[in-house]
Parts: C-alpha cells; sequence; structure tokens
C-alpha cells in the first residue's frame, strides 16, 4: 500500500511537471505606465489611501452617516484632494472646502489632472483619473442631499454614485499597471 501511494504521488508529479507553466501564470495584458521611482512610490501610497478611503465611506453609509462619507469624499477623492485636506487638517469647515473647490475650478485650475502626480501619468491614464475624482464628487453631493435619516431612495441613489466611482476604479486597474 505504501508503494502504491508512493507510485501514485510520483506519478502525479510527473503529469504536472509536462504542464506549461503558462498554463498557471497569465500574461499580464495591462498597458504599463512607467513612472520615475519616486513618483511611483507616491502613486501606490495614493491609492492605497483610496482604497482606505472608500471603506471608511462604505462603514460611515452603512451607518447612516451621509454627510460624514460625502465629507470623507469631498476632502480625500475630489479633484484637489490633496489641498482639501491640508484646509481640514488645518481646520477649515467643509463650506469654506467646497467653495475653495467652487473657486478654483471658476478660475480654470480644476479638472485637467495637471498637478501632482497627475502630470507624469498619460493623457488617457490621467483623463480616467479624472473621471473618478469628479464620480466622488457627484457622490459627495448626493449623500449631502439625502434625508435625516437617510431613505431607501437615499440609499440607493448613494450606492449609484458610489459604484459611479468603484466602477472607474476596476476600469482603471483592468486596463493600467505600474511595473
Amino acid at each position: 500500500m505504501v508503494l502504491s501511494s508512493r507510485f501514485l504521488g510520483m506519478a502525479a508529479l510527473a503529469v504536472l511537471a509536462v504542464i506549461p507553466f503558462t498554463a498557471w501564470a497569465q500574461e499580464d495584458s495591462r498597458e504599463a505606465i512607467k513612472l520615475p521611482d519616486q513618483v511611483k512610490g507616491q502613486f501606490r501610497a495614493e491609492m492605497r489611501e483610496d482604497m482606505a478611503r472608500l471603506d471608511d465611506i462604505i462603514a460611515a453609509l452603512a451607518e447612516g452617516a451621509f454627510s460624514q462619507a460625502a465629507d470623507i469624499a469631498d476632502i480625500n477623492l475630489t479633484l484637489g484632494h490633496k489641498m482639501w485636506r491640508r484646509m481640514a487638517d488645518e481646520g477649515a469647515t467643509m463650506k469654506e472646502i467646497i467653495t475653495a473647490r467652487e473657486e478654483m475650478r471658476e478660475q480654470g485650475m480644476l479638472g485637467k489632472g495637471l498637478h501632482g502626480i497627475g502630470r507624469f501619468m498619460p493623457e488617457h491614464f490621467r483623463a480616467m483619473g479624472v473621471t473618478m475624482h469628479e464620480a466622488a464628487e457627484e457622490f459627495a453631493l448626493t449623500a449631502r442631499q439625502a434625508a435625516q435619516p437617510p431613505t431607501a431612495k437615499d440609499y440607493a441613489q448613494v450606492l449609484e454614485k458610489l459604484q459611479a466611482m468603484t466602477e472607474v476604479c476596476r476600469a482603471c486597474h483592468e486596463t493600467f499597471r505600474v511595473p
């Protein structure tokens, strides 16, 4: 009996040895985005931060705290988020942050993704990022307009806007990679 189990084990190893390795390791066909090493590190850290903020948003929504979810998105995920985070850290109110964003938009200083690490990205990659930041702003606006306590309709509308954000994240991660 010991001999037959050894034989079966060796036979299994022999079969596995002849199966091409590529059957397990698929070629990564996503477009490689080449970034300077320092920018690559910043970019990856920002992507991890975005995932953490999405998790925070979901947690706030689970508690029915739509205004808190909107604040998280407005401060951390909209265009100019580093500036809004700095303002929040310095004690600015959400109204002041939203007003500053509107003023910058009117002056044409938002919307192209040409600041921060966006300036190192190819145009089609940057455009996808801008779309995600704009979706975050739409999410925040919709979440702020929800009733207190939120209704089933409010949840449906807010989750639709949240899904629009994550849809862009998913599409980006399916299209691009940073080697």
